[in-house]
């Protein structure tokens, strides 16, 4: 009897055994093939990325005639400068409007004040 006894501890820990084993073999195999699955990935993404700025300088238009580009860049750089100056203009006149409404916010409050210095006075 106790041979029997015996016989089932031992095919239970074999079966524990075999078990544990057989988890720890398939938790590396995962991990394994996880990561090289995820360094594949980010291989990939890499040459996408690459191909992708390579069709991408091909999509961008060049001009045929070296003359006509000259002149618009020309006259882009002529807008350019226009343009900043303008800026430097709208700023300059910005700041004169804002000085004249503070003068005739002053003006203003001095002559509220005068009237109401006046209405005093005529009471």
């Amino acid at each position: 009897m106790g041979e029997f006894f015996v016989g089932i501890w031992r095919a239970l820990t074999a079966a524990g055994r075999s078990f544990s084993l057989g988890a720890v073999e398939s938790w590396g195999f995962w991990s394994t093939t996880l990561l090289l699955l995820g360094t594949f990935i980010l291989g990939m993404e890499m040459v996408g990325g690459v191909i992708w700025r390579m069709v991408e300088s091909r999509m961008k238009p060049k001009m045929r005639d070296k003359e006509a580009e000259a002149r618009l860049r020309e006259e882009i750089r002529e807008l350019k400068a226009k343009l900043y100056d303008n800026e430097l203009e709208r700023v300059r006149l910005a700041e004169k409007s804002n000085e004249q409404e503070r003068v005739i916010e002053a003006n203003r409050s001095w002559h509220r004040n005068w009237n109401a210095d006046a209405g005093k006075v005529a009471k």
